[in-house]
């Protein structure tokens, strides 16, 4: 790929301050199981509920009533979508077409599917309407990894030596710090965390200077404007870590979509899934894959087999 080209790929729309590509896929054909389908509407709400639990995450600001108020809320709202979703599965014979849109208006940023799609159901319902379908492809450490791509790109990027540590050992590192995935993720997406773990503090202060370095870049100014608003809205002071988050969200896409492009059978059906896909059959090589996104690292995507 020649520099120009390069810079494209990996730069976005410069002029319009997003991360907008004109030839992204946005519209796939999505097979599900029919008989699974059926089973989830022969369930009662209740055991549709212990048999694909959902995972709460309540906003820290929340009394334990309003709590209660929106784990009912959520329920409610996950067994309609199940429902509508298996319903959609049935009648049209487990094989349909879903059109995705930006999640926000300003392009570029993650895809969500519009319509029924598995996509939108929690993880362990989707992968049981998806059994037998599909194999699922996932970027290893995919926040990390493209952020760390992002600053090699840039010779003014601050050094990234934690991020380097972190994707080369991260289990070992997690291991040895009582840590899970998620404890690191979220502690990336603070502007001002407060921890006590050794590795956490070095890593938080090479992360406020990769982000204070991507705010004054301005590279996508509209994303900024976005992180700021929604920021407000909620009442929350944490504008840089939200900026990187739309910025990687839109990382993820593209490289998402590069995989699509040069990997795939394009007629293949597929489920888009943020940092990943979906994808049935077997006509790809993972090798060849992981070649082609070596530079996110030495096993850039993560094979999970076939789901079921």
């Amino acid at each position: 790929m020649n520099n120009k080209n390069k810079k494209e790929e990996n730069g976005g729309n410069k002029s319009q301050g997003t991360l907008m590509n004109t030839e992204d896929l946005t519209e796939c054909q999505e097979v599900a199981s029919v008989k699974a389908a059926k089973y989830v509407l022969s369930l009662s709400p209740s055991s549709v509920l212990r048999e694909f639990p959902l995972n709460y995450k309540f906003d820290s600001k929340l009394t334990k009533k309003q709590q209660i108020v929106e784990k009912l809320s959520s329920e409610k709202a996950a067994l309609s979508l199940a429902r509508a979703t298996c319903d959609h599965i049935v009648k049209n014979n487990g094989k349909y077409m879903v059109k995705y849109h930006y999640q926000s208006n300003l392009k570029g940023n993650r895809l969500q599917a519009t319509e029924f799609s598995i996509f939108k159901l929690q993880r362990k319902l989707k992968q049981f309407l998806a059994q037998g379908k599909y194999t699922d492809l996932d970027i290893c450490k995919s926040y990390q990894a493209l952020l760390k791509r992002k600053c090699d790109q840039n010779i003014l990027a601050p050094a990234t030596p934690m991020l380097e540590m972190y994707i080369m050992n991260s289990k070992e590192i997690l291991a040895e710090n009582s840590l899970v995935k998620m404890d690191v993720h979220a502690f990336m997406l603070k502007d001002k965390p407060k921890t006590e773990n050794a590795f956490l503090k070095k890593f938080g202060k090479e992360l406020k200077a990769i982000k204070t370095w991507l705010w004054d870049m301005d590279e996508f100014p509209l994303l900024k404007e976005q992180a700021k608003y929604n920021q407000d809205a909620k009442g929350y002071d944490n504008y840089k870590s939200s900026y990187m988050a739309y910025i990687l969200m839109g990382e993820e896409n593209k490289a998402l979509q590069h995989l699509i492009r040069t990997q795939l059978d394009v007629a293949s059906c597929k489920v888009l899934c943020y940092d990943g896909v979906m994808v049935s059959g077997t006509n790809f090589c993972l090798e060849a894959i992981n070649s082609e996104f070596s530079d996110l690292g030495k096993s850039a995507y993560n094979d999970k087999k076939r789901l079921g």
